[in-house]
């Protein structure tokens, strides 16, 4: 029988975590074997122990220290593989999934085992399109998600949202895992650029439905967002573009971090205005560099 492995990953979250977790662990698997994989970044075993207690049918439960959304994830993907799993899905923990959703993205996968593979992601308290894919920006250098319901069985996408994705251990052994020099934010553009550089598919499938938290595990706007999204914005550029583009998208995202610099400064945020100034910073060597 082949292997589903589930790879969630938590930090300092119980109650959204067990509530992922119990909703993983009743879905529909046909004749498939279900792994459950938890990584928890809490760099203690309080937040673990309290989810083992609720949780008992997890498979796996990995402590490591915060090394962010990349390294904390491989460190499951990995688990999963060692455990000869022949497929992965990530999901965040803060979401709510139906039972349904899981068997058409390894059917999916089974049609085309090079592919990456989605569901629709919904707003869990509007219950409004989160994502349904994304479009790459040619102007911005980066991806633009999607948020508009579509009737076919499945949409052909450039982007899937880090949020939830499902793929084959053939596809991982191809590409690799997630960049860790992200921490947190775009690693999930730098994924989807290498599965489109490879020429593999990415479908988002209409049957297969999450809910997510939205906001749940980042609270409001602050210092650390602004910091790894345009550093990372700025990095993924200098990565994977050559030449006169490179330098427009360069150019592009630093004027969008400046232009928030000097509204945050007129509206007395220093602490934002000074972490976008970090960001274009570090963003030309980000490998070991982090703030907040």
């Amino acid at each position: 029988m082949k292997k589903i492995g589930v790879v969630i990953l938590s930090y300092k979250n119980t109650c959204d975590t067990i509530e992922c977790l119990e909703s993983i662990h009743n879905v529909n698997v046909d004749d498939y074997i279900l792994r459950i994989i938890l990584v928890d970044n809490s760099e203690n075993d309080v937040y673990a122990k309290e989810i083992k207690k609720v949780c008992p049918y997890l498979s796996d439960v990995i402590l490591c220290k915060n090394d962010g959304y990349s390294a904390g994830n491989n460190n499951g993907i990995r688990a999963a593989l060692e455990d000869s799993c022949d497929y992965v899905v990530v999901i965040n923990n803060d979401t709510v999934v139906d039972k349904d959703f899981l068997m058409p993205l390894i059917n999916a996968l089974n049609r085309n085992p090079k592919s990456l593979v989605a569901p629709m992601i919904y707003n869990f308290y509007t219950k409004r399109v989160w994502s349904s894919g994304g479009k790459f920006r040619p102007y911005f250098g980066d991806y633009r998600m999607l948020y508009d319901y579509f009737k076919a069985d499945f949409r052909k996408t450039q982007f899937i949202s880090g949020c939830c994705f499902a793929t084959t251990s053939t596809l991982l052994k191809d590409i690799g895992l997630l960049n860790e020099n992200y921490f947190m934010y775009c690693e999930d553009n730098d994924f989807c650029k290498r599965v489109l550089n490879r020429n593999y598919d990415m479908f988002v499938l209409k049957d297969s439905t999450i809910y997510h938290k939205v906001g749940a595990s980042t609270k409001g706007y602050n210092e650390f967002q602004l910091y790894y999204i345009y550093r990372n914005r700025l990095f993924f550029c200098r990565s994977y573009f050559k030449g006169l583009y490179k330098s427009h998208c360069i150019f592009v995202n630093k004027a969008r971090a400046f232009l928030k610099m000097i509204i945050y400064k007129i509206r007395g945020k220093k602490n934002l205005a000074k972490a976008l100034s970090n960001a274009i910073k570090d963003s030309k060597h980000i490998e070991g560099v982090r703030r907040y």
